[in-house]
């Protein structure tokens, strides 16, 4: 059974609409969204493209996410932005399929084919572990095109599911 949003996915709010970690598949685009709220706390606000870590224990989610890598874990990413949403708001973040412009770590190394994951010192940035090598933490997804350095952004096939 399809289940109707009244809001798109870029839209945010400082009421929350739906539970927390509510799952949102839109078939017209294939993609996959999980709905949040960016902690208060957080080092910034979430904005398309931004890499964003679950704030629960590890292993666990309460949905409520954070760009902080220094406060979190590289292997609890949970998302990633397509829309602005405000520290302490809610929305939502993607969780599967392709992303035109997800945030890099300005390294300028990532290559077409390159699993991601999230950077080591980048506050909502990813980096690559170069094709054929072990993930040495939890994948974001993998890279479709080289990074735009210019951007530092990179396109990407998202596999958080």
């Amino acid at each position: 059974m399809a289940q109707i949003f009244a809001d798109v996915v870029t839209s945010s709010s400082t009421t929350k609409l739906y539970k927390l970690g509510t799952f949102r598949h839109e078939a017209s685009s294939g993609k996959d969204y999980r709905y949040v709220q960016v902690s208060a706390s957080s080092a910034g606000a979430c904005a398309n493209g931004t890499v964003m870590l679950n704030t629960g224990s590890a292993g666990t989610s309460d949905f409520v996410v954070s760009d902080d890598v220094s406060a979190n874990k590289q292997n609890d990413v949970i998302g990633v932005g397509v829309g602005a949403i405000a520290k302490s708001s809610y929305g939502w973040i993607q969780v599967y399929g392709s992303h035109a412009a997800i945030k890099t770590d300005g390294g300028d190394d990532i290559a077409d084919g390159d699993g991601l994951i999230q950077s080591a010192t980048g506050d909502g940035e990813c980096d690559s572990v170069a094709a054929g090598t072990a993930l040495t933490h939890k994948g974001i997804g993998f890279a479709t095109a080289a990074d735009v350095d210019s951007q530092d952004t990179v396109a990407a096939f998202i596999t958080l599911g």
